[in-house]
């Protein structure tokens, strides 16, 4: 359907007054200005584009009052003071449905305004506009293309994504060398060890691979004045955060194998390249000022309506969508959509939510085939709201167009209620908070798993960005203090551990952390048990659980887990093909027995069992192979079944995050995630307090959110009860002044709950409606800091997941006390 451009220039555009920025410094202000407008209809949004002329536009980050905002980096140039200014009103956050289509054909013609990109209604281009290194687009018929102004006079088809790059980058290798003369072919150097002191970029006349860029050299000095021809960017090409910026302030010096060129260094994101570094050097030019071309409409034509949706699809591929270019995706409950078929480089796919609940697009979800998936962060279309995905022929990826984001705009959930919360988190697509929050743990090497179901490894004092690889769920993982009682925990060949009818092989696999430091454990073939056992101390009458990863390798064996003493034993069998928990039972002195798995990618698995040791101080933990569920673990071995171990633990209480040893036990110290109240965001007299995540294990009552001290004098908290019954509780000088239930948790699901609080008032509500019984009689506590999970006395010290956290300053009336836990 034909989308119209827009006809007021009031409506693409903001420029009332003037505006200051400081070289160096994000932050900005304005006089005459009234950006802020109302805290539910906001004039300017995050992801509108601040043009001062001669500069290039550069994106809001957040507007923070009529006259205050931030850049999304640091302002590069000179100094500004209350000079003229524009800001281009195309931020995605404040579109809804198709107009969210309008919003990118207002940004692209702004563009072309500006002569960065140029619009043609026929193709080819017209090969006397634009300059080298910029981009064409040709919107007819229906359809959208993308081309790239090669050289002075020739437009080509375009195969980089628009939203990854504006100009082309050509290989090189980075040297550190600061000689003036010819170098190795392909390589670039500057005239100082420090980039931010050099005036010379030298670059090779061949770039990687032989190729002769002297006529590209020499365009650089074509445009702009003496003093500003373009600029030129050094990007590492192993990290594309990596990279050098300098203006190029003079004309190109034609040297002996090489081109000389001045620059004025303007700054540097991340640490200096090494000698031999891996580079592309991009240019953009200054350029004279140019004629914008045709102000087209842009159409998305097409529609489909594929049948209601009531689960998650894997390599969706609705009748009719070859020829689409908008889906209206209708669902009866919130499902996610983890790949799409029908990519073909550089189409253009809308996505517009028509149901009542959330529609998600999950990055790089190994249950859809490569070449369908989506690239970039998990995403979340709220109803009535759209998206656009464009497919990357090159990577053989769908990926969003999107600025970048703050977590505040991207779900609609804050702009439902007449109200912004005072403090927000989402961490489930965002490592962003505000600088009001701290984080303390003195432990290295704690345990998480990123996006694809890799374990990695977090340095003391540094949060962890935890991912249920079997959910997708994602957010700040957060536990209690626990010790890993097994030593040698990921060294089954040391002489530790005692050995049956079985031979480990050191390094022998891959582990869940991709690197090859699983030991393969062959049986033998012998008539025996075949597996390894260890002693551990414990104190009798307490629960422990046992763990291990595994990933069978050859044979049908199951595998085993069993806590056996003096007193009796428990047992739990695992089939390594499926992950699924067989037969688990106890004899004697032992009790309460459960086991689990936990799912990790490629045949892996974490295999769990706790039970409760009633007189034994001293337990064998041990892991054997079986021929089948529940069968015996002595049997005549075939000498060949194999599979790869990684990282036992043997732990009091539930399961937790791994903790790696060798010839000492480690104990990791419990993680404290606070929110301060140095702005004053939490001086409140009222207030609702939403949480969203999830408790796999308990140990005892484990608080998702609390407002409050650290003991329990003056406290306000979200928790969920040992027996998986959340619920409210409040106590203010010491005095309970609430404290009741919500409905039942099932473990290892996500949960939205929310308190609100004033005077005489506490409410609780969960997943969407009211629950428990109000508190007619309380006061207020003092409600700071806020603390998610535990605190240092208190809090529980289960394992949580938390994704989500809002504060705001009001107890929300009913119906949207409840809406904001939907």
């Amino acid at each position: 359907m034909p989308l119209p451009v827009p006809t007021s220039l009031a409506e693409l555009i903001y420029q009332t007054g003037t505006i200051t920025l400081t070289n160096g410094l994000a932050a900005f202000t304005g006089s005459g200005t009234t950006w802020l407008g109302s805290a539910d209809a906001p004039v300017i949004r995050p992801g509108d584009w601040l043009v001062i002329a001669g500069f290039p536009a550069i994106p809001i980050d957040e507007i923070t009052g009529n006259g205050a905002g931030d850049l999304v980096h640091a302002w590069p140039h000179a100094s500004q003071a209350g000079v003229p200014y524009i800001i281009i009103k195309s931020s995605f956050y404040r579109v809804a449905g198709y107009d969210f289509a309008v919003a990118i054909t207002r940004a692209v013609q702004s563009l072309a305004a500006a002569s960065i990109v140029h619009w043609f209604e026929t193709a080819p281009p017209d090969p006397n506009v634009g300059e080298l290194g910029q981009y064409g687009i040709v919107a007819a018929d229906g359809a959208i293309d993308l081309y790239y102004k090669e050289d002075a006079t020739t437009w080509v088809a375009a195969t980089q994504n628009l939203g990854t790059r504006l100009t082309g980058g050509i290989p090189f290798n980075f040297l550190t060398t600061t000689t003036d003369a010819d170098q190795a072919a392909g390589s670039v150097w500057l005239n100082h060890a420090s980039f931010m002191s050099a005036s010379k970029l030298f670059v090779d006349n061949a770039a990687i691979g032989g190729g002769a860029v002297t006529a590209w050299l020499d365009t650089f000095d074509d445009g702009g004045s003496s003093g500003n021809r373009g600029h030129v960017k050094i990007v590492n090409a192993a990290d594309e955060s990596n990279w050098m910026f300098a203006k190029v302030t003079g004309s190109i010096v034609d040297k002996t194998g090489y081109r000389e060129i001045p620059i004025t260094p303007q700054f540097i994101v991340g640490s200096a390249f090494a000698n031999g570094t891996a580079a592309e050097l991009f240019f953009q030019p200054k350029g004279d000022t140019g004629s914008a071309s045709s102000s087209a409409d842009v159409a998305w034509t097409g529609d489909i309506s594929p049948s209601s949706l009531s689960a998650d699809q894997n390599d969706y591929n609705p009748s009719g969508l070859s020829g689409a270019a908008v889906i209206r995706h209708a669902a009866s409950a919130e499902v996610a959509i983890t790949g799409l078929q029908g990519g073909a480089d550089g189409r253009l796919m809308v996505h517009a939510n028509v149901s009542a609940h959330v529609l998600k697009k999950p990055a790089l979800r190994l249950s859809s085939s490569a070449a369908n998936r989506f690239a970039g962060s998990d995403i979340e279309i709220d109803p009535g709201m759209a998206g656009l995905d464009i497919y990357d022929g090159t990577s053989n990826l769908w990926r969003p167009f999107a600025p970048r984001l703050k977590p505040l705009h991207l779900h609609s959930h804050p702009f439902t209620i007449p109200h912004q919360p005072v403090v927000y988190g989402d961490w489930s697509r965002f490592p962003w908070m505000d600088p009001y929050w701290s984080f303390t743990n003195a432990s290295g090497n704690r345990t998480f798993y990123d996006r694809n179901g890799v374990m990695r490894y977090a340095p003391a004092g540094v949060l962890r960005f935890d991912t249920d690889w079997a959910t997708g769920y994602r957010g700040v993982r957060t536990e209690g203090s626990k010790q890993n009682l097994l030593l040698r925990s990921n060294e089954f060949d040391n002489a530790y551990w005692t050995k049956t009818g079985i031979t480990p092989t050191a390094d022998g696999a891959t582990g869940p952390d991709e690197t090859v430091t699983a030991d393969v454990l062959t049986e033998d073939g012998g008539n025996s048990v075949h597996g390894i056992d260890r002693a551990v101390s414990v104190t009798a009458g307490s629960s422990y659980t046992g763990s291990i990863h595994v990933e069978r390798l050859v044979g049908t064996r199951w595998f085993v887990i069993q806590h056996a003493g003096a007193s009796g034993s428990a047992i739990a069998y695992f089939d390594p093909a499926t992950g699924a928990v067989g037969f688990v039972g106890t004899t004697g002195a032992y009790t309460n027995a459960t086991a689990g798995v936990r799912p990790l990618p490629d045949g892996r698995w974490r295999f769990w069992l706790r039970c409760t040791i009633v007189t034994d101080t001293t337990v064998f933990v041990r892991y054997r192979y079986a021929q089948a569920d529940a069968g015996s673990t002595t049997y005549t071995g075939d000498g060949a079944s194999a599979m790869a171990w990684f990282g036992a633990q043997f732990e009091l209480g539930a399961l937790t995050s791994y903790i790696p040893t060798t010839t000492a036990t480690v104990t990791r110290a419990a993680d404290i995630f606070q929110r301060s109240n140095a702005d004053g965001a939490l001086s409140l007299s009222k207030y609702t307090l939403l949480a969203e995540g999830m408790v796999d294990h308990f140990d005892a009552t484990v608080v998702l959110a609390s407002l409050g001290t650290n003991d329990l004098t003056d406290r306000a908290s979200l928790y969920i009860s040992s027996l998986a019954v959340p619920g409210i509780f409040v106590s203010d000088g010491g005095v309970t002044q609430a404290n009741f239930a919500l409905n039942a948790y099932t473990p290892s699901t996500m949960i939205r709950m929310a308190m609100a609080q004033r005077l005489n008032s506490v409410r609780g509500a969960a997943n969407g409606t009211l629950q428990g019984t109000p508190d007619p009689s309380n006061t207020v506590p003092t409600i700071f800091p806020l603390t998610i999970g535990a605190t240092s006395t208190a809090g529980g010290t289960g394992s949580l997941l938390i994704k989500r956290v809002a504060l705001w300053p009001r107890d929300l009336p009913d119906t949207q006390f409840a809406a904001v836990t939907a």
